[in-house]
């Protein structure tokens, strides 16, 4: 299965609450550690990685705290999730850097993993911080108007039979 970190995921939490904030409000570590229900320590993780890649900036002083360093419609999911996750590649060939595995040469399916690569990173580059404080229904016609070419999108499959669901979660 492919998943994203928690690190990744609370990274994604807490930029979204700072972008909440009003423009020259800041939020501590204890603000939001109340508004998101993440642990402090996780918090104070999560925020020096994104200090430290310039998304988010730290204040010293009474009314110190983080705020974003960009405005929300600036920010692209892949900028986050990159922090954590590094440069996305979903096989060892279809890194950034191309580097071809021991197989390159017989692979027949190498340049389609490429593209499945392509498209992922195209999306998550197409999403920005704004979009996620969106409603679910807002992202998808936009992602569609002006997006990377995305398949129809439907609901998450059930399966209706209850076997073939426990076999699932059984995984």
């Amino acid at each position: 299965m492919l998943r994203i970190s928690k690190l990744t995921d609370y990274g994604v939490i807490l930029v979204a609450e700072l972008a909440r904030l009003k423009e020259s409000e800041c939020a501590s570590v204890p603000q939001l550690t109340e508004a998101t229900a993440l642990p402090a320590p996780t918090v104070s993780k999560v925020l020096k990685h994104l200090t430290r890649v310039g998304l988010v900036r730290s204040y010293r002083g009474v009314r110190g705290g983080y705020r974003l360093a960009k405005q929300p419609r600036e920010l692209r999911l892949i900028d986050i999730v990159s922090v954590f996750e590094g440069p996305l590649s979903i096989t060892e060939c279809a890194t950034p850097k191309n580097v071809p595995c021991e197989h390159h040469r017989e692979c027949s399916v190498r340049r389609q993993w490429e593209r499945i690569n392509e498209f992922m990173y195209d999306t998550l580059a197409a999403i920005t911080l704004e979009d996620m404080l969106k409603t679910d229904e807002d992202l998808l016609v936009r992602l569609q108007i002006t997006g990377p070419k995305l398949p129809k999108l439907r609901p998450m499959f059930r399966p209706s039979d209850p076997q073939v669901e426990a076999q699932i979660r059984a995984k």
